[in-house]
């Protein structure tokens, strides 16, 4: 009986420090390769983004010295674009007209993932300014001090049925009129829509939101340049 009692005790005490060094072990451990490899596949840096001749702006100045100016008559206005973007023709349901000028940033140059988006420039005039359409307000009105002019800015985010809708209105009073300058995008609502590898998708997200907001920042350049302080013939 002493023998078996002795080697029972014998027993606990070995599963007993076979214990304490299995926690110890735990505790000094390295991290797992799964953290480190989950920290990496969540960052995505301008590297990853693929290259294409999609107009990816790194910094906050943008080179306006290749830009065209756009002069109006009547209503008299004047805006610098960049020379690649197109005139366009089309109406916005959710933008009332006439457009003194619109433009467009066309999808091969501006967009290289599988979300090619509608993206315009518009201008328009009235004697009041119009209510925003187009959803709710996001952000706004806020009040911009842009080169010595005053604009009032609206943001509004919409989306349904896939779609998603960006509008920003920049207003401001000249001549007494409220001229608006309108950015308006229309894409669709992820790549996931497209692309059936979910990695693939997130990429392909991350690069088109890196453009747009380079689009973003142009049309806030061109607010920059907007000028009713003149008269001239309409002209490009």
């Amino acid at each position: 009986m002493k023998t078996t009692k002795t080697s029972l005790i014998i027993l606990v005490v070995v599963i007993i420090i076979a214990a304490v060094f299995l926690v110890l072990d735990q505790v000094h451990a390295p991290a797992s390769s799964t953290s480190t490899t989950s920290s990496t596949s969540a960052t995505i840096t301008q590297s990853s983004i693929p290259n294409s001749n999609s107009q990816f702006s790194s910094t906050s100045t943008i080179d306006i010295s290749t830009w065209k100016t756009y002069s109006n008559a009547q209503p008299p206005f004047s805006i610098k674009y960049p020379a690649n973007l197109a005139f366009s023709t089309s109406t916005i349901p959710t933008i009332d007209g006439p457009y003194l000028l619109s433009l467009q940033f066309p999808k091969s140059i501006y967009f290289s993932t599988v979300l090619k988006d509608e993206a315009y420039v518009i201008v328009t005039a009235s004697s009041t300014c119009p209510a925003v359409q187009q959803g709710p307000i996001d952000k706004g009105p806020t009040t911009l001090d842009i080169n010595g002019t005053t604009f009032i800015e609206n943001t509004i985010n919409d989306v349904a049925a896939g779609n998603r809708y960006l509008t920003i209105t920049y207003d401001t009073l000249a001549n007494n009129l409220c001229y608006r300058i309108t950015f308006f995008d229309h894409g669709a609502n992820g790549a996931a829509l497209y692309l059936g590898d979910q990695n693939a998708a997130k990429i392909a997200d991350t690069t088109h939101d890196a453009e747009l907001s380079n689009i973003e920042a142009m049309t806030e350049t061109m607010v920059g340049t907007f000028s009713t302080d003149f008269s001239t013939d309409a002209g490009q």
